[in-house]
């Protein structure tokens, strides 16, 4: 009797390794949504950050110090600025407050809708996030009560919340 592998075991290998190699395939796919959004939510909140920085070192734009540092989103227009705020109305984004960085520019899975700003709080599709010196202080929202605003991300991987404070706090659940 011969030593060797029957053509029935040999198919039956090949089988194997073929269904798992499409079961790492598809891991390796899903695990790439997830890091986009992962990767979005926390360069978004490093941004925010960057906000606060700016107010705590007191930058000067243009020779000159600003009121304050902030951060605007525009969901419905995709618009997303690090600005500092430089026009009355003062604590909040205007048109000729001067912008800083275009977040679109940065993190483009966002702007590009690979992952979506499912919803802003307190604002139904705008949020003002203002950071006055020499603290900072924490506005969210011109006139508003709130202790907190949500940005919610998401795609097909999952979800990603970004609180905002107005101790200063900024965390990413």
């Amino acid at each position: 009797m011969k030593k060797g592998f029957t053509l029935v075991e040999l198919l039956l290998v090949i089988l194997i390794f073929g269904i798992l190699a499409s079961i790492s395939f598809s891991a390796i796919k899903s695990g790439g949504k997830s890091l986009a959004l992962s990767r979005s939510a926390h360069a978004l909140a490093s941004e925010i950050r960057k906000a606060q920085e700016m107010a705590m070192a007191m930058r000067k734009i243009n020779g000159k110090f600003p009121r304050a540092y902030g951060f605007y989103i525009n969901k419905g227009a995709g618009k997303i600025y690090l600005f500092a705020d430089t026009s009355p109305p003062f604590d909040r984004y205007t048109g000729g407050d001067k912008m800083i960085e275009d977040f679109c520019k940065i993190e483009k899975d966002i702007c590009s809708r690979k992952v979506q700003i499912a919803s802003l709080s307190p604002g139904p599709n705008t949020l003002d996030i203002v950071f006055k010196p020499p603290y900072p202080s924490t506005i969210i929202e011109q006139n508003s009560s709130n202790s907190e605003a949500q940005i919610i991300l998401q795609n097909d991987a999952g979800t990603k919340i970004i609180k905002i404070y107005k101790s200063g706090l900024i965390s990413v659940e």
